[in-house]
């Protein structure tokens, strides 16, 4: 850059650095977005693996609490499930960082229950919508703020868990650190709380066909009656084990 003119030199050099810091400042927020899009793709599949290899909400909250905890980096979390008898939010499973001493948040935790409008996950259970919370401990809504100061817990994120419109539980996530605001993780948040949502109903339905099933064997054994289907498509006609004790035949033999 050196030039007969001084001036013209600086210039230059100036125009030189400017030039280098705008490519630096596109080339991070580039690798930043990117990083941020590879987290998600994590979490979203790290989910749908839970919920295939869950035989229940039971089962997999831990381990979508976990998954998405470390994953997205926050320290710990925890499933809200809508209790209709009492029309409260219950805690039914919390998960923390082992390297995170927050006994006394968890234990208030898992204590706690909410009514709608109340505490961060009766505000999400009421509006149906995720929020972003920067600071937990200088909210005017946060009945926990008094142990959340004591065990710094700062950014809070709360999403519910939806059946089409209506919300059937509460998940939230929490971080030591003060995090702004980032719209596009609060709207994979409401997509996944929408998935959770469906697995519990499947679930749910399940666990009223095999009920169901189980009443009408009992029914059907007491009666001493059995069933029988035709199928009209593969033209199949199949029996129920009961109906071939009527008939004598070995169950299974039929078909």
């Amino acid at each position: 850059f050196a030039t007969a003119n001084p001036n013209q030199s600086l210039l230059l050099l100036q125009v030189f650095l400017a030039t280098v810091t705008v490519t630096s400042l596109v080339m991070a927020s580039v690798i930043l977005e990117r990083r941020r899009l590879e987290q998600r793709l994590r979490i979203k599949d790290a989910v749908s693996r839970i919920l295939a290899e869950s035989p229940s909400m039971t089962d997999a909250a831990p381990k979508i609490i976990q998954a998405m905890c470390e994953t997205a980096e926050w320290e710990l979390g925890a499933i809200w499930n809508v209790d209709r008898p009492s029309d409260q939010l219950t805690c039914i499973d919390f998960w923390s960082l082992p390297s995170v001493n927050v006994a006394a948040f968890e234990a208030l935790t898992r204590q706690s229950k909410f009514s709608r409008g109340v505490g961060l996950p009766g505000r999400v259970w009421s509006s149906g919508k995720p929020e972003w919370i920067t600071d937990v401990t200088s909210d005017s809504n946060f009945p926990r703020a008094p142990v959340a100061t004591k065990e710094g817990l700062h950014t809070g994120i709360v999403f519910p868990i939806k059946l089409a419109d209506e919300v059937i539980g509460v998940m939230e996530c929490f971080s030591r650190e003060i995090e702004e605001p980032d719209n596009d993780f609060l709207e994979m948040a409401g997509n996944i709380g929408a998935q959770l949502g469906q697995f519990m109903e499947r679930k749910r339905a399940e666990d009223a066909l095999r009920e169901s099933e189980s009443r009408l064997r009992i029914a059907l054994a007491a009666g001493q009656m059995g069933a029988w289907e035709w199928n009209l498509a593969t033209n199949r006609v199949s029996w129920s084990s009961s109906l071939e004790v009527i008939h004598g035949l070995t169950p299974g033999t039929f078909g």
